[in-house]
């Protein structure tokens, strides 16, 4: 199905009135599981997706953050989320601002937690921890919790456009971590543990979230829909359009002991997600499902589900 994001492909090319009119079927036949379940098997057919010459690629999981924070900065809550700045632009794929008529690469982590934006765009809250806000960007939404008990979330709004280093494998190349321990759990554990020497390594990743707040709960993908726990999937769009349906075989390996088949759809993207085999699987929000995301690096497959009726 796959050839280069260069060129066409079958997955681009289905016709936008086919998806439609499949659309218009399922919203008449679809009520319950058992229609659902009978609508896929009847109104699509499977393509599996290969790429690089394989059918395995790497799929690792997300969930929705939950962290303290507060609306006014205080020596508590003195680490900034921030809004998307006014002068972050995006021309022909390339994040970045305009300085002299030319378009330069937006602020880094580093100069940003060192103050860059200070006056720049609006902070939205503020956070107890910059560990919390670190890993709040590798999800790309949360949950806040407020003084008093309130809740406000937030959602992927923007980013600096700079490259995504994993800083777990940073850990594990200096020898701090081993492979086994270098999952969400090791790293958070390792970066509160060493507060200073952690700064230096969150740095190390230079791309950067700016978010916005939203009147939901629920996490939005970059689809711009409401994200449904272990049935939305992160993909790069590059390859696999928005919408798609997915089914999704993840296979158990010795971090995460359980295998995964479901039916998912593309309704995200992430720094990190790039290539044709490679998927973010959305746990959702809460204690397990942070644990399962944290532990999750497994091997998998995609078969890709085309309307029946669009012959490839």
């Amino acid at each position: 199905l796959y050839k280069t994001p260069k060129t066409d492909t079958v997955l681009y090319s289905v016709p936008a009135s086919v998806w439609e009119t499949v659309c218009r079927q399922a919203k008449k036949t679809v009520v319950d599981i058992v229609s659902a379940r009978q609508f896929f098997e009847t109104r699509f057919k499977p393509y599996a997706l290969h790429a690089d010459s394989t059918d395995t690629g790497l799929f690792t999981g997300y969930y929705q953050s939950s962290l303290p924070a507060s609306r006014t900065r205080s020596p508590e809550y003195a680490y900034p989320i921030y809004a998307k700045p006014a002068d972050l632009i995006v021309r022909n794929g390339q994040y970045g601002r305009i300085q002299d008529g030319r378009l330069l690469p937006y602020d880094s982590r580093t100069e940003i937690d060192n103050g860059s934006l200070r006056n720049r765009t609006q902070v939205l809250f503020w956070a107890k921890s910059l560990v919390d806000v670190f890993f709040l960007h590798i999800q790309g939404s949360g949950m806040l919790t407020l003084p008093g008990g309130k809740t406000a979330y937030v959602g992927f709004a923007a980013k600096n456009g700079l490259p995504y280093t994993a800083i777990g494998k940073e850990l594990v190349a200096d020898g701090i971590l081993t492979k086994e321990q270098a999952n969400m759990q090791g790293i958070r554990a390792w970066l509160l543990a060493h507060p200073a020497r952690g700064v230096g390594y969150m740095q190390r990743n230079a791309s950067y979230i700016f978010f916005r707040e939203l009147d939901h709960s629920g996490a939005v993908g970059a689809a711009n829909v409401p994200l449904t726990a272990r049935h939305s999937l992160a993909i790069d769009p590059a390859y696999i359009p928005y919408g798609l349906p997915i089914w999704l075989d993840v296979l158990p390996n010795n971090r995460m002991n359980l295998a995964i088949h479901e039916l998912v759809i593309a309704q995200d993207t992430g720094t990190a997600i790039k290539g044709a085999l490679r998927g973010d699987y959305f746990w959702g929000q809460g204690f397990q499902a942070e644990t399962l995301a944290g532990s999750m690096a497994n091997p998998g497959k995609m078969t890709v589900l085309l309307p029946a009726a669009y012959t490839p």
